[in-house]
């Protein structure tokens, strides 16, 4: 329950922290599944955390940059 009221981003930064090495391996649509929210709500984040320069983003795999910009 906890987890649920937790926003998306703050979800998707723990799964990215807890990821083992520099490349997680999914797609968006597979990230939100996981996570219990929309594609595009992980769209938004993703794309907010790659401005930040923690991430960045390729097809189907996400390049951590930066795990101290990962602000969980």
């Amino acid at each position: 329950v906890e987890n649920s009221l937790d926003s998306v981003r703050r979800r998707l930064e723990r799964r990215l922290q807890e990821s083992t090495g520099d490349v997680l391996e999914a797609t968006h649509q597979e990230l939100a599944e996981q996570l219990g929210t929309t594609r595009e709500s992980v769209s938004k984040s993703l794309g907010e955390l790659s401005r930040a320069g923690a991430i960045k983003c390729a097809r189907g795999k996400i390049h951590i940059l930066s795990r101290e910009l990962l602000s969980v």
